[in-house]
């Protein structure tokens, strides 16, 4: 296959794929009901909307361990004091985000099976 050849397959291939994608916006916004204008608005909404459920969740199991490995109050004693594990900071600190959730969850684990504190 010559270089034009290959170049005129990958632009058929991209032109088809942008005509799907195109498909599935106008499809997602129909059933939405949103103008297809606002659909880069109503994804990153419904973005958002999915990924604070998911650091809820992550929380809330964060909470269970946590309470279930050392009692609710040396569980909230231990969360809000500075750690060697977390710069010194209080791992409280570190509960924004789904690394820092996911980290301190280790760490937790890691105290039930001998790891320090």
């Amino acid at each position: 296959m010559s270089e034009e050849e290959y170049t005129a397959l990958e632009q058929a291939r991209r032109r088809i794929i942008e005509a799907r994608m195109q498909a599935r916006r106008e499809a997602i916004c129909r059933d939405a009901g949103v103008p297809l204008e606002k659909y880069g608005e109503y994804m990153y909404e419904r973005f958002r909307k999915i990924w604070n459920t998911h650091r809820r969740i992550k929380l809330i199991s964060l909470m269970r361990l946590g309470i279930e490995a050392m009692g609710k109050e040396d569980f909230r004693k231990w969360l809000n004091s500075p750690n060697f594990h977390f710069d010194g900071k209080p791992p409280a600190s570190y509960l924004d985000n789904i690394a820092g959730i996911e980290y301190t969850h280790s760490r937790i684990i890691g105290m039930e099976y001998g790891d320090n504190a």
